[in-house]
């Protein structure tokens, strides 16, 4: 099985959106659920245009989703493949049109703790939230057009992966566990990189307190992101 994780995937903000635009009107909310099944891993790609977007474990199922959103041609889709033992997801905004008027678009989605995930998310403009440190990750992978996006990733994984942060505009916060390696890097047109709780050597950041183990977390941002904060804690 290919070592990726669960990702939340970003465009840009103007390949997000298109040039049409909609009008707003009465907010539809929406819970879907997707079953645990015999799910021994599971790919979730995230596309969202433009809205809130906050993804987190502890859900009972594999997937449990809730979506507030006003503009009609914003209406989630959710689609699901299986291949053998492993599960693949799409949930995405299927127009990315301007909205006019006073737009929201809200996803608040929660993933299984306990089945290896790679996770990929694609945020053209807005806020996103992603508390990850609980779940079995295995590759992650987060795309940003506009906006601020929240990665945290504290907790205790058992096993070694690899994040990959590319950004347009914007700030990009990381939050890394202080009990494993780091091994992170930022390149690219980055604005500025603070860092906390890691140190600075052969090229990259990496966490003093842990030089070496069965466990390290590849941190690789890179692209035009404004601000980019890495904090080990």
């Amino acid at each position: 099985m290919p070592n990726r994780a669960i990702v939340f995937t970003s465009a840009a903000l103007l390949a997000a959106c298109s040039v049409s635009r909609v009008s707003d009107g009465p907010t539809t909310r929406e819970h879907r659920t997707i079953a645990l099944a015999k799910a021994e891993v599971a790919r979730v790609k995230v596309d969202v245009g433009a809205g809130t977007l906050q993804v987190r474990g502890g859900a009972p199922t594999l997937l449990e989703a809730d979506f507030a959103y006003n503009v009609p041609e914003w209406k989630p889709s959710i689609e699901q493949n299986t291949f053998g033992s492993a599960v693949e997801i799409a949930v995405t905004q299927p127009s990315k049109s301007i909205a006019v008027g006073r737009p929201e678009n809200r996803w608040d989605l929660a993933l299984n703790d306990t089945v290896p995930v790679e996770v990929e998310a694609h945020l053209g403009a807005g806020e996103a939230k992603l508390e990850l440190g609980r779940l079995r990750l295995r590759d992650v992978k987060i795309s940003v057009g506009a906006g601020r996006v929240d990665l945290d990733l504290r907790g205790t994984p058992a096993q070694s992966y690899k994040v990959e942060v590319e950004g347009g505009v914007g700030q990009a916060t990381i939050y890394l566990p202080a009990t494993v390696a780091i091994s992170a890097m930022a390149t690219g047109g980055i604005g500025s990189v603070e860092v906390q709780g890691l140190e600075r050597a052969d090229g990259r950041w990496r966490n003093p307190r842990v030089t070496s183990g069965p466990v390290t977390i590849g941190v690789d941002v890179h692209g035009g992101v404004g601000q980019v904060r890495l904090i080990a804690e």
